[in-house]
């Protein structure tokens, strides 16, 4: 098979290759693979394999293009007539296969080269066209003999990647796909945080990257208030996303006015990470303590974006209101022994005087967004301290 060599880095054996494939191969030697929720606390010791990056397949999305499809081939007679994808498929060979491509690279003087096809799919990965090429099989599946001929026949523009591992692969589709088109954001978030940094200086990875490790434990925590509850990659029966907390939390890690803001010189100590974990647990545990005829009422939007979202913006008046007043080194041992003590008086005050603020038929109620988040916070800023401006 011929092939374009678009880019290739003797340096790193990086390679970007411009060919065409037919259904009929690439069916045979394409694995399809989804990103799959962690069982794992992050805080543990063990390791899990999920090194797979791509979303769910989308039913949905799927029946659209097999309609699209079906109708583009009616009265069509040759596979050279059909115009279904113009676009490119992204596909990469796997590592090893992806050195040995490289190894053999001799472009000729207008820089093609003949490449082989992987022999299964242990070789071949689809990194973006997944619905595309499914929704091409549930085609073939149902089609007429000429109509399964035409199929077999045409082929996908493909971009291929030689020489890039499941990590490079899984920021390509990330890329690709979040800075594009819009996908879900909770699969981007996970891709990202799944890995630290290769190197600390990469501050906005790294803070991604604690976000994430923060999230991931307040779902698999069995002592945590939102323990289970919230939707990983987007999708199950929690309350609320973890696109949404990896964001409210970025607040706190990324603003130079965040109470956990990191100076992207320095990598942050398992010691700083472990007291960001205590506090919002302890925060989120009071205010669950204090709250707790409607922590879980469907009726109300303590666990809602709206007031999650404002409840952990309060957190940050809070850490601040602290350590003005009282003079306190945030340590381990405070967050573990004192820090409680200290947050109780003013969730206390809140929920006897405001108690009806997260009421969803309420001022704040109506709809999401950061409109009615901000204003709730406001709200309860106002409550606890009157005589602020």
């Amino acid at each position: 098979m011929k092939a374009i060599v678009q880019s290739y880095n003797k340096d790193t054996g990086k390679a970007v290759l411009q060919t065409c494939i037919s259904f009929k191969d690439l069916k045979n030697i394409a694995r399809f693979t989804a990103r799959r929720k962690s069982s794992l606390n992050p805080y543990s010791s063990e390791t899990e394999s999920n090194d797979d990056y791509q979303r769910m397949l989308n039913e949905g999305h799927v029946r659209e293009i097999v309609n699209y499809i079906s109708n583009s081939i009616k009265g069509i007679r040759s596979s050279h007539e059909l115009e279904i994808f113009p676009t490119s498929m992204l596909i990469a060979f796997s590592y090893e296969f992806g050195q040995d491509c490289c190894n053999k690279l001799e472009p000729d003087i207008d820089n093609i080269i003949n490449i082989e096809l992987p022999n299964n799919e242990d070789h071949c990965y689809v990194v973006d066209g997944q619905h595309r090429l499914m929704a091409m099989i549930k085609c073939h599946e149902k089609a007429t003999p000429s109509e399964k001929v035409l199929l077999e026949d045409y082929k996908f523009n493909c971009t291929i990647l030689l020489n890039y591992d499941l990590w490079e692969q899984a920021k390509v589709f990330a890329d690709v796909n979040f800075k594009q088109k819009k996908v879900n954001k909770s699969l981007y978030y996970d891709i990202y945080g799944s890995l630290p940094p290769e190197n600390d200086s990469d501050y906005w990875q790294n803070a991604i990257f604690i976000a994430h490790s923060l999230v991931e434990c307040l779902n698999k925590d069995d002592d945590s208030p939102l323990y289970n509850n919230i939707k990983m990659l987007g999708t199950g029966n929690g309350v609320i996303s973890q696109a949404f907390l990896v964001e409210a939390i970025l607040r706190h890690i990324q603003s130079p006015r965040g109470i956990w803001y990191i100076n992207s010189n320095y990598p942050v100590s398992d010691s700083q990470l472990n007291c960001m974990k205590l506090e919002i647990f302890e925060f989120l545990k009071t205010v669950k303590k204090n709250f707790n005829s409607i922590w879980e009422n469907e009726n109300y939007i303590i666990r809602k974006t709206t007031g999650l979202g404002a409840l952990l913006r309060l957190m940050g008046h809070l850490h601040n209101e602290i350590k003005l007043k009282e003079h306190i080194d945030f340590d381990e041992e405070f967050f573990t022994k004192a820090y409680t003590e200290h947050i109780e008086p003013y969730i206390s005050k809140l929920a006897k005087e405001a108690g009806d603020i997260f009421d969803k038929n309420g001022q704040f109620g109506s709809t999401g967004g950061q409109g009615n988040e901000v204003g709730l916070y406001k709200k309860m800023l106002l409550v606890l301290f009157p005589n602020e401006k």
